[in-house]
C-alpha cells in the first residue's frame, strides 16, 4: 500500500509498483503542471485493481490531518452510463459512497494507440497501415470482449447475492434444515434471476451496442489484447511494441489521456484544489 501524506493528493490507480499504469498516469499529471498550479502535489500510488475502491474508501475515513484520496481504475466493460455514474460519486462527501473514477477507454494501454504514440513507435509503417490493421483486430475481437465483458457483470451480480439473516431461534435439527433449504432456496432464485438466459443475453446486446456507439472500437476492446494483435500484424516480437509504446508514453505522454487526467483534476473539490 503506497504511504499517505496529507500534503499531497494521492491518486491510487491499479497497478503494481513501479507499473505501466503509475508512470504514464505520472507523466500525464506532470504535463499539467504548468496548466494546473496544484497538479505537482498529485502523486499517484498503486494497489491491486480490487483494492483501489477499498483502499480509497479507507483513507478518507481516516482521522486526523485530512487525506485527499481518489481512486482511478480502468474503464474495462463498464458501458457508458455507469462510467458516468462512477464518476459522479468519485468524490463523494461520504467516503463509503467514494466510487473510483473510470478512465475513457477500456485500460491504460488502450490510450497507447493513438497516432502520436504510433508514429514514435513504428516510424517506419504509415498510419493508414496501422489504422486498417487495428480496425480489422479490433472488430474481429468484438464479440469476444463482449462476452467476457458479460461473464464479469455476472460475476458481479452473483458476489451482490447474499443470504439472509436467520431470525428465529431454531431448537433442533429440522428446525435448522427447514430454514436453511428456505434460504438456500432464495438463493438460487436470485442466482438463476441473474444467469438467465434473458439477462445474459440483454447485458450482452447493450454491451456490443455501447462498445460500438462510444467508440472508436479500438478504444473498446482489451488494449493490452489489441497490441499484442497488432504485433502480429507487423511481424514484430511478443512485446516490443508495447515496451516501445510505453517508453515513448513515459516520455511523452498520450494527448488523449493528458485530456482524461486533465478532468479528473478539474472534478476534484475546489477544497482539495485551493489547499494543495
Amino acid at each position: 500500500m503506497t504511504p499517505l501524506r496529507a500534503e499531497e493528493i494521492t491518486l491510487y490507480c491499479e497497478d503494481k509498483g513501479e507499473g505501466r499504469s503509475q508512470r504514464i498516469l505520472e507523466a500525464a499529471v506532470s504535463a499539467l503542471s504548468g496548466e494546473l498550479p496544484f497538479a505537482p502535489t498529485v502523486r499517484p500510488g498503486v494497489d491491486s485493481k480490487s483494492d483501489v475502491q477499498v483502499r480509497t474508501k479507507f483513507a478518507r475515513t481516516q482521522s486526523g490531518p485530512r487525506l485527499r484520496v481518489f481512486g482511478v481504475r480502468d474503464r474495462d466493460f463498464l458501458t457508458q452510463p455507469l462510467v458516468l455514474n462512477a464518476r459522479r460519486h468519485a468524490f463523494h462527501d461520504k467516503p463509503q459512497s467514494v466510487t473510483s473514477w473510470p478512465l475513457s477507454r477500456h485500460c491504460i494501454e488502450s490510450y497507447l494507440l493513438d497516432d502520436d504514440m504510433l508514429t514514435a513507435a513504428v516510424p517506419d509503417a504509415s498510419l493508414d497501415a496501422l489504422h486498417a490493421a487495428l480496425d480489422a483486430a479490433a472488430g474481429a475481437r468484438l464479440w469476444l470482449d463482449v462476452a467476457r465483458g458479460t461473464l464479469e457483470d455476472l460475476a458481479y451480480r452473483l458476489r451482490r447475492i447474499r443470504q439472509q439473516d436467520i431470525e428465529e431461534r431454531l431448537a433442533d435439527r429440522a428446525a435448522a434444515l427447514r430454514v436453511t433449504l428456505g434460504v438456500a432456496e432464495q438463493m438460487r432464485r436470485e442466482l438463476d434471476g441473474a444467469s438467465s438466459e434473458e439477462r445474459l443475453a440483454s447485458h450482452l446486446d447493450a454491451l456490443a451496442s455501447d462498445m460500438t456507439a462510444n467508440g472508436p472500437l479500438r478504444c473498446r476492446v482489451d488494449g493490452r489484447e489489441l497490441i499484442y494483435e497488432l504485433e502480429v500484424a507487423l511481424g514484430k516480437k511478443r512485446g516490443l511494441l508495447l515496451d516501445r509504446l510505453t517508453q515513448h508514453a513515459r516520455r511523452a505522454p498520450p494527448a488523449a489521456l493528458v485530456a482524461d487526467v486533465r478532468a479528473i483534476l478539474e472534478a476534484m473539490p475546489t477544497t482539495w484544489r485551493t489547499d494543495a
